[in-house]
């Protein structure tokens, strides 16, 4: 009886604790080198109802870049060579602090798709003129199809 008095009061003196905003710094995408970057962070959110108001960025991982633009949604970079670019988000809203979201850029050097591929068994590909493109619509047309 004594803790269902306590909980009862703790309900009623509106003692409720805020709940973290959550980052979302966007899904994972592909680049090529030369490409100015903008990610996209304004699916933040607060489960609360309170406004984003900070927003951090910072690279995490791959070759160096200078972010620009990190104290708002959109902040953008430039990519230079190939290689993984992973970008972190934490935002801020009612004085609380998200966890960290991560982001992957991978940047591919544009002729990554037309040459020649090797495949599981030792066989190798050629992709051809019509670069990633071309492997995609190569694997297409191995799948099965229905007989009528």
């Amino acid at each position: 009886m004594v803790s269902l008095m306590v909980f009862f009061a703790l309900l009623s003196s509106g003692a409720a604790t805020a709940a973290a905003p959550v980052a979302l710094a966007g899904r994972p995408f592909l680049a090529y080198p030369g490409d100015l970057i903008e990610l996209n962070g304004s699916e933040s959110a607060d489960p609360d109802g309170d406004a984003i108001t900070a927003w951090a960025w910072s690279q995490v991982g791959g070759p160096a870049v200078a972010l620009e633009a990190t104290g708002g949604p959109r902040p953008r970079f430039q990519v230079d060579e190939p290689g993984t670019y992973s970008i972190e988000l934490v935002v801020g809203a009612g004085g609380e602090t998200s966890a960290p979201d991560v982001v992957d850029i991978i940047v591919v050097a544009p002729d990554a798709g037309s040459r020649y591929q090797a495949e599981a068994g030792g066989c190798a590909t050629p992709v051809g003129a019509g670069g990633l493109v071309g492997l995609f619509l190569g694997l297409f047309a191995l799948i099965p199809r229905r007989r009528r």
